[in-house]
Formats: structure tokens, C-alpha cells, sequence
């Protein structure tokens, strides 16, 4: 995780810390959810992401933090297999919400992160 890494997102991130490594610290905000039946399980989870750049004098220091909060589906099926059954699991539902809850680096629009990770997204 590097400056660098997130300048197209966050200009001035990497213009006011050029190419500084980063520090990511992920706390959960509450116990997360998890349900179960026949089909599968989902689940959802609440939590903060605290970003921080590593001075020249190793010092990490805040630079913005997002509240999220997601939810993940999955099908869970045990198949024979030749040898050793195998276990599937295919992702049902995945969503992530952001919301900014603190930047020393100016305005940051969460459209272009929400839509990278919606990428990647089922």
C-alpha cells in the first residue's frame, strides 16, 4: 500500500505525501452477523478503515478514514469427489458501503472506489 497506489483517486494524498508507504488498521465496530440454512450462509459485518501514511521519520500519520459496512452471501455444497469430497462455495451476495468519516487530504469522491470494488462484485 503506497501513495502512489491511490494518486489518481486521491491527488492530493500523493501530492502532499509523494510515493510514502501506508498503514491500513481495520477495526471491527460491532460483532458481525452470520445466519445459516440448507442453502448457505450470510452474513454481515460493520467497520471502520483507518488509512495512514508512514512519514520520512517512520511515523504513521492519519490521512482518512471510511466507516463501511458489509454483506456476503454463499451457497456451500459438499460434492463426491475421487478421493475426498470437495467443498463449493459460490458467493451469492457481496456489497460494501463506504462512507467517509474523516480526510487531512482534502475532498475524496467514493464513487470511483465504490465502483472498483462493484467491479469485482458477483
Amino acid at each position: 500500500l503506497n501513495t502512489s497506489d491511490w494518486g489518481k483517486l486521491i491527488p492530493e494524498l500523493q501530492a502532499k505525501y509523494p510515493d510514502r508507504p501506508m498503514q491500513l488498521l481495520l477495526s471491527p465496530q460491532a460483532a458481525p452477523s452470520i445466519t445459516s440454512s440448507a442453502s448457505g450462509v450470510t452474513g454481515e459485518m460493520a467497520f471502520a478503515l483507518n488509512f495512514s501514511v508512514v512519514t520520512t521519520a517512520g511515523t504513521p500519520t492519519p490521512v482518512f478514514a471510511f466507516a463501511s459496512s458489509m454483506a456476503l452471501g454463499l451457497n456451500v455444497q459438499v460434492k463426491p469427489a475421487a478421493t475426498n469430497p470437495v467443498l463449493v462455495l459460490d458467493i451469492t451476495e457481496l456489497e460494501l458501503d463506504l462512507t467517509l468519516t474523516g480526510s487531512q487530504v482534502g475532498t475524496i469522491n467514493l464513487a470511483p472506489i465504490q465502483s472498483l470494488f462493484h467491479t469485482f462484485l458477483p
